[in-house]
């Protein structure tokens, strides 16, 4: 039986991705319409502006496209594509931004309304900053092209807004060398390092405090309330309780407290925790309930491991989320696993606790 999470089996994600791939492939003359059968998606329903698929049908019809499509840096083509309009109402309220640094944090919080099938994250180390590149769910088959796609529309985007070129410090990848790696360095134009621990691109810190030639308040602020009400920041008038979940499954890894939920839902802590009381709801219920969701989801229809689904539902540690396993479903993440017929390789990295009468035995 599938397990139903919205964050990868709602039809919330704009198809941008698919749209621009499939300009590709007209352009090489690869016929797209085998990619959507049976998917639920049409290819004509992709240009309409309120078109949405979900991460599970556009990753299905990706694999489908990879497939068919000639070896090559398919996801590179994709992400390089259509800069100066990209990213949509995101991509204008990112152009009235002051500076690169003002754009890149609105671009990284909205970046979902973009169609991004990957979510990110900025650091900074000293003189450097990086953009690192998360997975939603490991995939073999599609790393390469999300990671092209993804690291070469960012930087697309960032020479278009500040119509130079900007080149990277490095730029680092976590899948061997292909045998197109030259045209990567022809576009990025820095040492890309394969084989590495994360995706991040690496620029100089400096370069973010550059403006942007088309700043502009005015536009700025309406973007973002337009940016906004795509997002359905409104919703905390409806469904609160739908609303805060749906925060917190887009930021699993990071644990989000109740402050950071109700800045985002644009009301004070106060006036969330009060509308939360009156929709009989908990924050921290509500925290649980995604996070058991979004990991039963892990453990019945991926192969990740143990270490990954705890760092992917906000837990510190393997034990720990063994812990809370066990205690939203009866059963140790390994019995789960086995029932539907795959591996726990790191099942004993850490022995489970046993369950005793429905409880964790102590």
């Amino acid at each position: 039986m599938d397990i139903f999470d919205p964050e990868f089996s709602a039809a919330t994600v704009p198809p941008t991705i698919l749209v621009r791939l499939c300009d590709v492939a007209t352009e090489r003359g690869v016929d797209t319409e085998p990619w959507f059968l049976g998917s639920g998606v049409s290819p004509t329903q992709l240009d309409e502006s309120e078109a949405r698929v979900s991460y599970r049908q556009a990753t299905a019809i990706l694999r489908r496209a990879l497939r068919a499509m000639p070896e090559g840096p398919i996801g590179l083509a994709v992400g390089s594509r259509n800069a100066v309009v990209g990213f949509g109402m995101v991509g204008f309220a990112m152009r009235s931004s002051r500076t690169l640094a003002d754009a890149l944090g609105l671009g990284m919080e909205m970046h979902r309304l973009t169609g991004s099938l990957v979510d990110f994250e900025l650091s900074h180390h000293g003189e450097l900053s990086a953009i690192r590149l998360f997975e939603r769910l490991p995939d073999d088959e599609l790393t390469r092209f999300l990671a092209e796609e993804a690291m070469a529309a960012v930087l697309a985007f960032g020479r278009s807004l500040l119509n130079t070129n900007i080149d990277p410090v490095r730029l680092r990848l976590a899948y061997p060398e292909p045998a197109c790696a030259a045209e990567y360095r022809r576009y990025f134009r820095c040492p890309i390092e394969f084989d590495c621990a994360d995706t991040e691109l690496v620029i100089a810190r400096k370069v973010l405090h550059r403006p942007i030639p088309t700043y502009s308040e005015a536009n700025l602020i309406v973007a973002r309330e337009a940016c906004e009400r795509m997002r359905g920041d409104d919703a905390p008038r409806h469904d609160i309780a739908a609303s805060v979940a749906s925060i917190l499954g887009e930021s699993l890894r990071r644990s989000l407290t109740m402050a950071e939920v109700a800045e985002r839902l644009f009301v004070t802590e106060r006036t969330l925790r009060r509308h939360l009381q009156a929709a009989g709801e908990k924050f921290s219920d509500i925290r649980d309930r995604v996070r058991q969701q979004r990991a039963l989801f892990l453990v019945r229809e991926t192969t990740m491991t143990v270490t990954q689904i705890a760092a992917e539902t906000g837990f510190s540690d393997a034990r720990e989320f063994r812990r809370a396993y066990v205690r939203w479903n009866g059963e140790p993440p390994s019995r789960t696993r086995s029932l539907v017929g795959l591996p726990w390789d790191d099942a004993m990295a850490t022995p489970e606790p046993a369950v005793v009468a429905g409880r964790i035995a102590s």
